[in-house]
C-alpha cells in the first residue's frame, strides 16, 4: 500500500475548499431566488411565508459566516421590501419593529447605504401615521448621509418624499422647492425618470390653477417620453393631461387624453393606470350631465382598484361615485327620471339597489370615509367632507351639512398647526446646531489653551504668572456667578409678586370684557334671520347661500370669540361674511362696499369683534340717495407692528347736528372704545373725520 504523501493532503484541502465554495454559492443562489420569488408574490397571501423562509436562510448563512457580506446585503434588501409591504397594508407597528431591527444591524455593520434606506422608510412610515415632525426628522437624517455619500439617486427619492409630505401639510413654497431640487439633481447627474419630475412639477402648478405653467411641464415630459418609449410614465402623462383639462373644464380634451391613457394601459397591462383612466373619463361624463356613463365608468374603476388592493384609488373613485349620485339626483329633479339601465357599484348591498340616488351617494362616501381613516391624506378627507355637505344640503339636512362645514374648518386648522410645528422644529434644530457649533469651538479653544499651557509650563519663568492668572479668573467667575444667582433670585421674587397683582387685575378686566362681549350686536342676528326667512320663500339658491353665510357668522361668534385673541384671517373672513349679509339685507344696487386688504395682513392675532361695530355703523348711517352710488370703503393694513383699519361711508346732508352725532355715540361704538381701553391701553388711536358728505374712522393698534 502506498504511503499517504504531503501532496495528497494539499489536494484534499483544495478539494474541500472547492466543495465549501460550491455549497456557499448554491446557498446564496437559493437565497437570491427566494428574494426574487418574494418580490413576485408580494401582493399574494404567500408573501409572508416566502419572506420567513428566505430570512431564516439568510440569518443561517450569516451565523455560519458563509458569504456573509453578500447574504447580509440580500437580507437588508429583503427587510426593506417587507417593511414596505407592512406599510402598504397599514401595519405600522410591524413596519416600525422590523425597520428598527434592520437599522440596528445596519449600524453594527456600519452599512451607510442600508442606514440611509432605513431612515427613508421611517420617514414614509411616520408620514402614513400622520406624525409629521418625526417624518421630517428621519428624512433629514437620511438626506445628510446621502449627501455625504454622494448617493444622488437615494437623495432624489428622499427629496421626492419630502415634497409629498410638504404637499400634505399644504406648504406650497417648500413642496415646489423640493420638486425643483429633484429636477436639478436629475439634470446635473443624468439620473433616470426626468420626465417624472416634469410631471410632478406640472401637477403642482395644475393643483394651484397655474394651468399654462402646468401645460408647459406636461409637454416637456411628453416630448421626453415619446423619445425614450417609456410607456408606463407616458400613460401617466396622458392621465395628468386629462386631469389638467378637467380643471380647465375642457371635457372633450379630458375624454381624448383619458382614452389615450386607457388604450395604452390596457395594451401594456397597467391595471392601476387603467383604473385611473376610467376614473378620469367618468368625471368628464358626469360634468357633461351623462351621469349613467359616469357611474358605469367609476364602477369599473372601483373593481380594478379592488382587484390590485389599491386603497388610495378606492378612496378617490368612491368619492367620485358619491358625487355621481348627487349629479343624478339633481338632473332627475330638473328633468325627471330617465328610463335607462344604470350600473350599480359592486360594493352597494342588495338592500340598497332601489334606494334613492342621494342614499346611494352616502353609501359611496361612507366607504371612502372608512378607507381614509387608514390610507387617506388631508386632500381626500376634504373632498369627502365637501361631497357629504352637498348631499346633506340636497336632502335638506342642514344640521349635518353644518357639521361637515365645521369639520372642513377643523382640518384646515390642523394643517396650519402642523405647519407651525414644522417651523418650530426647524428653529429648534437650527438652535441645537448653532449651540453644537459654539460648544465645539469652545472645546477646540480649550484644547488649544491646554496645549499652550503645557508648552509654557516648561518655561519656569512663567509658571507663577499663569497660576496667578488662573486663580484670579476663577475667583472672578465665582463672584460673577454668585452675583448673577442673587440677581436672578431677586427677579424671580419680583416677578412672582407682579404676577399675583396682574392675575387679580386680569380677572377684573376679563369679567368686564365678558360683559361687554355679551352686549355685541344681538339685533343683527334677528335682522339676518328675518332676511333669510323671506329669501327662502323667493329663491332657494340665494337663501341657501345666505344660510351658509349666516351659519359662518354664528359659528364664529359662538365658538371663536370666547378666546382673548383670534387669527386676523378669521376676523377678516367674519367681516367679509358680515358685509355680504348686510348687502343682501339692504338689497339695493346703489350700495357698494369696497374692501381693500393688503398682503401684510396675515399671521398675527387680534382681539375678536373689534371691527364689526364700525362696519355696522357705516351701513346704519349710509346715505340713501337713489340717484347716486352710496359707497362704503374699507382699508386694512399692517405697517411693521401697527395694525391699521380705515372705514369711510357716504352720509346724508342734514342740518340737525344732534342726529349726526348719533353716528359717534352708539352703544356698540362705546363698547368698542371701552374694550380698546382695556385690551390695548396706550397702544391704540381712533381718529374720526365727520364732514358734510362723508364719515371716516381710522383705528390704529400697536400689536406688540
Amino acid at each position: 500500500m502506498n504511503a499517504f504523501r504531503p501532496h495528497h493532503i494539499s489536494f484534499l484541502f483544495v478539494l474541500l475548499f472547492c466543495c465549501s465554495l460550491c455549497f456557499a454559492q448554491n446557498n446564496i443562489k437559493t437565497l437570491d431566488s427566494l428574494s426574487t420569488e418574494f418580490s413576485n408574490h408580494i401582493n399574494d397571501t404567500n408573501a409572508v411565508a416566502i419572506y420567513n423562509k428566505a430570512h431564516a436562510l439568510g440569518e443561517k448563512l450569516i451565523k455560519n459566516n458563509v458569504s456573509k457580506q453578500e447574504a447580509q446585503s440580500i437580507l437588508f434588501s429583503l427587510e426593506d421590501r417587507m417593511t414596505g409591504l407592512y406599510l402598504y397594508n397599514g401595519e405600522y407597528d410591524k413596519a416600525i419593529s422590523l425597520n428598527t431591527k434592520k437599522l440596528n444591524n445596519s449600524i453594527k455593520q456600519q452599512d451607510s447605504i442600508s442606514i440611509t434606506n432605513s431612515y427613508l422608510l421611517f420617514g414614509k412610515i411616520y408620514t402614513k401615521k400622520k406624525e409629521v415632525d418625526s417624518s421630517f426628522e428621519y428624512y433629514n437624517k437620511a438626506a445628510q448621509i446621502a449627501i455625504k455619500l454622494k448617493n444622488y439617486s437615494t437623495l432624489v427619492a428622499i427629496y421626492e418624499n419630502q415634497a409629498l409630505l410638504y404637499g400634505e401639510t399644504d406648504n406650497d413654497e417648500k413642496q415646489i422647492e423640493y420638486h425643483f431640487k429633484v429636477l436639478k439633481l436629475k439634470e446635473k447627474y443624468n439620473l433616470p425618470d426626468l420626465a417624472a419630475s416634469y410631471l410632478n412639477i406640472g401637477f403642482f402648478f395644475s393643483d394651484r390653477k397655474e394651468y399654462d405653467k402646468s401645460l408647459s411641464y406636461y409637454k416637456k415630459a411628453l416630448k421626453k417620453l415619446e423619445n425614450n418609449k417609456d410607456s408606463y410614465t407616458l400613460t401617466y402623462n396622458y392621465i395628468f393631461l386629462s386631469d389638467l383639462y378637467r380643471k380647465k373644464k375642457v371635457y372633450d380634451s379630458v375624454i381624448y387624453y383619458g382614452n389615450k391613457a386607457l388604450h395604452l394601459a390596457k395594451a401594456e397591462g397597467y391595471t392601476s393606470l387603467e383604473a385611473d383612466a376610467y376614473n378620469m373619463i367618468g368625471v368628464a361624463n358626469k360634468k357633461t350631465g351623462n351621469y349613467y356613463n359616469a357611474i358605469a365608468l367609476h364602477s369599473k374603476s372601483y373593481d380594478l382598484y379592488k382587484q390590485i388592493y389599491n386603497n388610495v384609488g378606492i378612496i378617490q373613485v368612491a368619492n367620485q361615485l358619491g358625487d355621481d349620485y348627487f349629479t343624478m339626483d339633481s338632473i332627475q329633479k330638473e328633468k325627471g327620471t330617465e328610463k335607462k339601465h344604470i350600473v350599480i357599484p359592486s360594493f352597494i348591498p342588495a338592500s340598497g339597489y332601489n334606494s334613492p340616488p342621494l342614499d346611494k351617494g352616502l353609501l359611496c362616501l361612507d366607504l371612502a370615509k372608512e378607507k381614509i381613516k387608514v390610507y387617506g391624506i388631508a386632500a381626500d378627507r376634504r373632498t369627502n367632507i365637501k361631497f357629504y355637505k352637498k348631499i346633506y344640503i340636497a336632502k335638506g339636512n342642514y344640521k349635518k351639512a353644518l357639521e361637515m362645514q365645521t369639520l372642513e374648518f377643523a382640518i384646515a386648522d390642523s394643517i396650519k398647526e402642523q405647519q407651525l410645528k414644522a417651523k418650530a422644529l426647524k428653529k429648534e434644530l437650527q438652535y441645537a446646531y448653532e449651540k453644537k457649533k459654539e460648544l465645539d469651538s469652545i472645546k477646540i479653544a480649550y484644547i488649544k489653551t491646554l496645549a499652550d499651557a503645557k508648552v509654557e509650563k516648561e518655561k519656569n519663568t512663567k509658571k507663577t504668572l499663569y497660576f496667578i492668572i488662573a486663580i484670579v479668573t476663577l475667583i472672578l467667575l465665582l463672584v460673577y456667578a454668585r452675583l448673577k444667582y442673587l440677581q436672578k433670585n431677586k427677579e424671580l421674587i419680583i416677578e412672582g409678586q407682579k404676577a399675583l397683582v396682574e392675575k387679580k387685575q386680569k380677572e377684573i378686566v376679563e369679567t368686564e370684557l365678558d360683559y361687554l362681549k355679551a352686549q355685541i350686536n344681538p339685533h343683527f342676528l334677528f335682522n339676518s334671520l328675518n332676511t333669510i326667512y323671506f329669501k327662502i320663500n323667493k329663491e332657494n339658491k340665494e337663501a341657501r347661500e345666505a344660510l351658509i353665510g349666516f351659519s359662518e357668522i354664528l359659528r364664529y361668534q359662538l365658538y371663536e370669540c370666547n378666546l382673548d385673541t383670534v387669527n386676523i384671517e378669521k376676523e377678516i373672513k367674519y367681516l367679509k361674511d358680515y358685509v355680504q349679509l348686510q348687502l343682501l339685507r339692504k338689497n339695493d344696487s346703489n350700495i357698494k362696499c369696497n374692501i381693500d386688504i393688503t398682503d401684510n395682513v396675515i399671521n398675527f392675532q387680534i382681539a375678536p369683534l373689534l371691527l364689526v361695530n364700525y362696519v355696522e355703523n357705516a351701513f346704519k348711517h349710509l346715505r340713501n340717495d337713489s340717484n347716486k352710488t352710496n359707497s362704503i370703503n374699507i382699508f386694512v393694513d399692517k405697517a411693521e407692528d401697527t395694525f391699521i383699519f380705515e372705514i369711510e361711508n357716504d352720509k346724508n346732508i342734514r342740518e340737525n347736528t344732534k342726529e349726526n352725532r348719533g353716528q359717534d355715540n352708539g352703544i356698540g361704538l362705546l363698547n368698542v372704545k371701552r374694550r380698546l381701553e382695556l385690551i390695548y391701553p396706550n397702544r391704540h388711536t381712533i381718529k374720526i373725520e365727520n364732514n358734510n358728505t362723508t364719515y371716516k374712522v381710522k383705528l390704529t393698534i400697536k400689536l406688540n
